[in-house]
């Protein structure tokens, strides 16, 4: 037989054993065997064909060698040792626990109520006909006090007192806006002491 023929075989045994190697775990058995026969594929190229074949046969080696290892591990997930050995992933629920309590209290920001327990900066709170634990943003607030929801931390919210609630600025009436041009404003006037 060739010695060309020989280092391509050598090489797919090698590609072989690497891949059974991902499905089988051998204890490192069966990836010294197949580094071993990709070597001797390199090696008998180098040998029998030429430093041109050796060179040819190195290529090949660097490109298919991670090729069959992404495609064996694409493939292991699916396979039953790779279901048993993998364990699919979490659902959302189970890795954020009280998801429903979460998505109360998110629906309740921009909602009003009123305290039960003093909030102490933490305490109860009554939203929509709802009990709460609450946080204060601004320190004590006594029980009975109307609140606004402004935010959640975990399934608690976050809440301030209704009355600290400052309404919008007023826009500037347009009389009230002077029109001087430069030409006209007494700059001298900056410089003085008011009388």
């Amino acid at each position: 037989m060739n010695g060309i023929v020989w280092a391509v075989v050598l090489l797919v045994i090698g590609l072989a054993v690497m891949m059974l190697e991902v499905f089988l775990p051998s204890g490192g058995v069966l990836g010294f065997v197949s580094v071993v026969a990709i070597v001797l594929a390199i090696v008998t190229a180098f040998v029998q064909q030429g430093v041109l074949a050796g060179f040819v046969m190195l290529g090949m080696s660097i490109g298919l060698v991670p090729t069959v290892l992404v495609v064996a591990f694409r493939w292991f997930p699916a396979t039953p040792l790779g279901r048993r050995v993998l364990p699919p992933p979490p659902e959302p629920s189970d890795v954020l626990p009280q998801q429903a309590a979460r998505d109360a209290a998110k629906a309740a920001v921009g909602l009003v109520g009123t305290v039960v327990d003093e909030l102490v900066p933490w305490g109860r709170v009554l939203v929509a006909d709802r009990l709460h634990e609450a946080m204060s943003e601004g320190g004590v607030v006594a029980a009975g006090t109307p609140i606004e929801v402004i935010g959640t931390q975990g399934t608690s919210l976050v809440v301030r007192r209704r009355e600290a609630i400052q309404p919008p600025n007023k826009p500037v009436e347009p009389a009230a806006i002077r029109s001087e041009t430069l030409e006209a404003f007494d700059f001298d006037s900056l410089g003085r002491p008011p009388a």
